[in-house]
């Protein structure tokens, strides 16, 4: 009985570490959303701003492979099948892309931004103000 349990152990442990529980649990709880979902009611309409924030979103979840959450965020936020065209949301949220912001999801932009506003022109605003 031991080393039956010992076996289950070292099982569990070996799936945990490699994330195989996880990607069960997520997939499990996908379907059963999809089961659960009513079809019957018809789903708004996204609004502009709704559709590019879950499109940050979306860029986001497949860049860090939550392919599970991302199927279920879709689902329940009646995205589009097809993805927004990157190149257009950069010029929506106005960031300019080089070679480095290509490399990662938009959402890293708009909050590197947010983190690291202009010194000079914040000092420019309180000369002003004064």
């Amino acid at each position: 009985m031991s080393s039956f349990n010992d076996l289950k152990n070292v099982l569990k442990d070996a799936l945990d570490n490699k994330g195989v529980i996880n990607n069960v649990k997520a997939k499990l709880r996908a379907e059963i959303f999809c089961v659960l979902e009513d079809n019957t009611l018809e789903k708004p309409m996204v609004s502009q701003e709704n559709l590019l924030i879950n499109e940050l979103i979306r860029e986001y979840m497949e860049f860090n492979r939550y392919q599970y959450s991302k199927s279920v965020f879709l689902k329940e936020s009646n995205q589009p099948s097809v993805p927004l065209n990157r190149e257009i949301m950069a010029a929506e949220l106005h960031i300019r892309e080089n070679n480095t912001i290509k490399q990662v999801p938009l959402i890293y932009s708009v909050l590197w931004n947010l983190l690291n506003k202009d010194p000079l022109k914040e000092d420019d605003e309180e000369i002003n103000n004064t």
